[in-house]
């Protein structure tokens, strides 16, 4: 039976999927309130820096009680500062001092949002104390520009020639900050307009890779140095190197503050969203709402806090522009973009649901649940465009690379899903730690059960430790990704437990609804389903009116008992030529070997305009020059010598040109026929005159068969379902290598071995079949279901 679908009325956010017990994680695009633009997601300010702990030093250029006219007295500044004092806990101890007046940094200048900042002019102005840090610490500022900064401009350094601390936008080796002498633990190479005003913030934590910094809240763009050390701290200079009173800036600098402490990210988001609430700096820690805008942290809406991050802001990934179905989504750039985290999820089942896109073929992984830090041991849907399980690597061999411009509902198996640019997937998976059921762990392709997927290893036990969006984890759960995604993901679920067919259909049905996708009928016979699921992954659609159809033929065929007579059937149906080109059989049970090109290869080739699934024009039709399906199947993949075959056509014109399906062995050109052909001139198997008369008008039902037992067994054509006792011979046709084409004779000669196409037809075809031999009684059962089917397509001639 067709898939139940949600009504138009129905609306698709009426369904939540926390009322399905188990949800581990639920990302979802639509609601832009979960995605924020930096690391730290919803940020509350401090009201003040000392609401945390640490805050040793706090600098605030709007508060006049602290600004002096000299490095000593109490005079307060009118002009220039000599003296700024320190609010944190160290005390004046940390007060910043300037002994030279020449040297002294301008008040009452200039102001932003409403308070006065202070004015340091980037030849000689600058402030310095010497005190002790801790190592780590952090240290956060507000500031300004005000004139071209070069590689010799330092925003902010230690007190002495250790250099222990350095903010510079470019500096002598482009370092923000070093731990020790001149080399530089941080190096920054991109900070954009250095006019806007803006937060900053170094955690200098004594190894490079302990250390960070962040420019209004992202973290910044560049890499580590080569060293660092654990050296504290040997206090703070502005504007200048603080060795010697050199390399100024010219900067607005509106507050500092320091702590002995290198801040997680919540604190340090709480002290950035202060300086940018107070100085009036926008897009700090803000929504990502509007388009492009970066995506540091998108929110889990299960309840469970398993919010996935990035801290690195280059790595982050964006709102996407367009939107679908009305909804936003969030867009990976296939070179660095991921989101993670390191939940502690449960060893048990697991059950994945996830709606995305491809921008380019076999476009990276787009999600990724990795085993501690096992990444063979994962959940993902790799850049082959499949969805693994458990330990399960899938080979990307004989994908089908193609585009589609519209929205389908994908899940990968086993054995054939494409990495589809352009078309919006909802895919499933379901995974179990029992052991037993490790070889039949099934993923779902719009609505579908697909194939077991085979395994490489087996999970032995323990937590999932990471859950990586738009890339696959490294060895370790906190590496940076790889094979990132090109693409977009809408939305994506985690249950901790096997769903139920009820409960899984349910999900789907809301992903469907919610995103447009339209989601493939389900049918109850396994081949119809298999079909049905394969022409999806090719970009064909199935109305349910032909999943319908395709089902009844398939069960008729069964209940006849000749399923084992079909190595491989084309049935030409489906929503587009793609659809038709998907075979509903390609061996004698779907569980066995399956034979022959996934999809019937198009050469010439057809044209959309040369398929109609329905009515009287319905059928593929040739032209008689060019074009031809190639199988890839060839009589030697069924056939021993002097074994049973057939070859068989449905043809619903009555024209007689050309040849429709062959497979033709012609050894030191005597024209020896080794398997049949029906078309022109009338060739079945036999020598070159000709075994059987031509087909002249006859159309529907046509093909030639045979029984086993050498040449004493004849060949019989067929029409529907009587043979043709005039259409006879006694040649000894054989299994081959040449692969059966469909439109025209292929054939291959041993003074070439090279395959020649010739004998092309014009004619319209809506089905084919090739496999053993067929009896009277199995032709007549092939022929009724077959008629019925074609007729059910109102194309039966």
């Amino acid at each position: 039976m067709p898939l139940k679908q949600l009504s138009s009325a129905r609306r698709p956010d009426s369904f939540d999927p926390r009322s399905v017990p188990g949800l581990a994680l639920w990302l979802d695009g639509a609601d832009t309130s979960t995605l924020y633009t930096t690391d730290a997601g919803p940020v509350t300010a401090v009201t003040a820096p000392t609401d945390i702990s640490g805050c040793v030093g706090w600098w605030d250029a709007s508060d006049a009680a602290t600004l002096f006219a000299a490095d000593t007295g109490s005079t307060l500044a009118t002009t220039t500062v000599g003296r700024w004092a320190n609010k944190g806990t160290l005390g004046s101890a940390a007060d910043l001092l300037q002994a030279s007046a020449g040297s002294r940094p301008a008040i009452n200048t200039a102001t932003r949002n409403g308070l006065r900042v202070m004015s340091f002019d980037g030849v000689d102005d600058w402030m310095q104390r010497a005190f002790t840090l801790s190592q780590p610490c952090t240290v956060l500022m507000a500031f300004s520009y005000t004139s071209t900064f070069a590689a010799t401009t330092t925003l902010c350094d230690g007190a002495g020639n250790g250099n222990t601390l350095r903010f510079a936008p470019t500096s002598e080796t482009s370092a923000l900050f070093n731990t020790g002498g001149n080399t530089p633990q941080l190096t920054l190479t991109a900070w954009g307009a250095m006019s806007q005003w803006q937060t900053a913030c170094l955690i200098a934590n004594g190894a490079a890779s302990a250390s960070a910094c962040f420019r209004s809240g992202l973290s910044t763009v560049g890499g580590l140095g080569a060293t660092a050390t654990a050296t504290q701290p040997n206090g703070l200079t502005l504007a200048s190197w603080g060795a010697f009173g050199l390399q100024y800036a010219g900067v607005m600098i509106a507050e500092v503050v320091a702590f002995n402490s290198a801040l997680a990210i919540t604190d340090r988001a709480r002290v950035e969203a202060y300086l940018a609430t107070r100085w009036g700096i926008a897009n700090v820690h803000a929504q990502a709402t509007a388009t492009s805008d970066p995506v540091g942290h998108w929110r889990d809406k299960s309840g469970n806090g398993r919010n996935v991050i990035q801290s690195v802001g280059s790595a982050r990934p964006s709102l996407r522009a367009a939107t679908i179905n009305g909804k936003r989504s969030v867009d990976f750039d296939g070179v660095d973009d991921t989101l993670w985290v390191t939940p502690s999820v449960t060893s048990g089942d697991l059950t994945a649901l996830c709606v995305y896109r491809y921008d380019t073929l076999n476009g990276g992984v787009v999600y990724d649940v990795a085993h501690q830090g096992d990444s063979t041991n994962a959940q993902r849907s790799e850049s082959t465009g499949f969805l693994n399980s458990i330990g399960m690597l899938v080979s990307a061999a004989g994908l089908v690379t193609h585009r589609l411009d519209r929205i389908r509902s994908f899940v990968e198996t086993q054995g054939g899903r494409s990495s589809v640019a352009g078309a919006y997937s909802a895919g499933r998976v379901a995974l179990s730690s029992a052991a037993a059921s490790h070889e039949t762990n099934t993923d779902r392709y719009g609505g579908l059960d697909g194939a077991s997927l085979t395994q490489t290893t087996r999970f032995n036990g323990g937590a999932w430790s990471a859950i990586s969006i738009g890339a696959r984890r490294n060895s370790t759960p906190v590496s940076v990704g790889s094979v990132f995604l090109d693409g977009q993901v809408c939305e994506f679920l985690l249950y901790e437990r096997n769903l139920s067919q009820s409960q899984r259909q349910r999900i789907e049905q809301y992903l469907a609804a919610k995103w447009g996708i339209t989601l493939s009928p389900q049918v109850a016979n396994a081949d119809a389903q298999d079909w049905i699921n394969r022409v999806y992954a090719n970009g064909g659609q199935v109305s349910s009116s032909t999943a319908s159809a395709v089902n009844t033929l398939c069960n008729s065929i069964d209940a006849a008992g000749i399923r084992d007579r079909f190595y491989r059937m084309g049935i030409f149906a489906g929503s587009n030529l793609a659809a038709a080109l998907v075979p509903l059989y390609r061996g004698q049970s779907l569980g066995g070997t399956q034979f022959g090109n996934a999809t019937d290869t198009n050469v010439g080739p057809f044209v959309s305009g040369d398929y109609v699934e329905t009515g009287a024009s319905g059928g593929l039709t040739g032209n008689g020059s060019t074009k031809y399906l190639q199988t890839g199947i060839a009589p030697s993949a069924w056939m021993a010598a002097n074994g049973g075959s057939h070859m068989a056509v449905y043809k619903c014109t009555s024209t007689n040109s050309g040849v429709l399906i062959s497979s033709r062995y012609n050894p030191a050109n005597t024209a020896l026929w080794q398997n049949w052909e029906y078309g022109a001139g009338g060739n079945a198997a036999g020598g070159s005159t000709g075994a059987f008369g031509s087909p002249g008008s006859h159309n529907s039902l046509l093909g030639v068969t045979r029984g086993a037992g050498g040449s004493a067994i004849p060949v019989r054509s067929f029409r529907n379902d009587a043979f043709s006792a005039d259409n006879s011979g006694g040649n000894d046709p054989a299994g081959t290598s040449v692969p059966v084409a469909v439109f025209a004779r292929n054939g291959q000669s041993s003074d070439t071995n090279a395959y020649t196409m010739n004998l092309f037809t014009n004619q319209r075809l809506a089905a084919y079949s090739v496999g053993l031999s067929l009896s009277a009684a199995q032709l007549s059962a092939y022929n009724t279901a077959m008629q019925a089917f074609q007729a059910s397509l109102g194309r039966n001639v």
